[in-house]
């Protein structure tokens, strides 16, 4: 599938290395963070999300949880079984509008909820929207009724960098074991980048 995404790569590049310029000029790169006007719009993944999802589902290998592979009908159909949720998540900044890169799913059973997707281009990674997708992620999962969230990598060769954030930034807890696990107390509110907007609207709210 060619996504409105892929047409725009060439647009994209320009915009890049403006930010180039911009983070030359900077004198710290939280200066620089807070000087993009990053915002993350969240909404649950629907018709129109559908293809751009998958295809980013598909293809992104660094910054992916399980690195799991489906078709739009399974991912569609996976999505809407009882609670299931997922969440696609696009990003823009002062410069331009990177359009939908991230990818967030959640399972909630009771008083667990279980993030089973989280994937991320690499085009947005290391300015805040990591933290910003768990955040919202937290938010749903506690609107739900849900008391804790687990997080589980299933490592693979490629996913080293979802790791390393995992370990090192996401403030999640870290339980050791076979495969790494990561959890967060709903009870607690969760860090949110100061220099990144949320935009989330009522959509986000648990499905009744």
């Amino acid at each position: 599938t060619v996504s409105d995404e892929d047409r725009s790569r060439t647009r994209m590049y320009v915009s890049e290395r403006e930010r180039a310029v911009a983070r030359q000029s900077a004198q710290s790169m939280d200066d620089y963070l807070a000087t993009l006007g990053l915002v993350v719009t969240v909404e649950p993944l629907g018709p129109v999300s559908l293809a751009r999802a998958t295809q980013l589902l598909n293809k992104t290998n660094q910054m992916n949880l399980t690195t799991r592979r489906m078709t739009e009908t399974e991912f569609s159909e996976w999505s809407n079984a009882p609670g299931h949720r997922t969440f696609v998540f696009r990003v823009a900044d002062r410069f331009d509008d990177y359009g939908l890169t991230g990818i967030a799913s959640v399972a909630v059973s009771g008083g667990a909820a279980t993030m089973v997707d989280y994937v991320l281009s690499c085009r947005v990674m290391g300015r805040g929207v990591e933290e910003t997708m768990i955040a919202a992620v937290i938010d749903y999962a506690r609107d739900a009724g849900a008391r804790a969230l687990s997080v589980t990598l299933l490592p693979t060769a490629k996913n080293g960098p979802c790791r390393q954030f995992l370990e090192e930034k996401s403030g999640l807890r870290h339980a050791s074991g076979e495969a790494p696990a990561f959890s967060w107390e709903l009870s607690s509110p969760y860090p949110a980048p100061p220099h990144v907007r949320l935009d989330a609207p009522a959509g986000l709210a648990p499905a009744t």
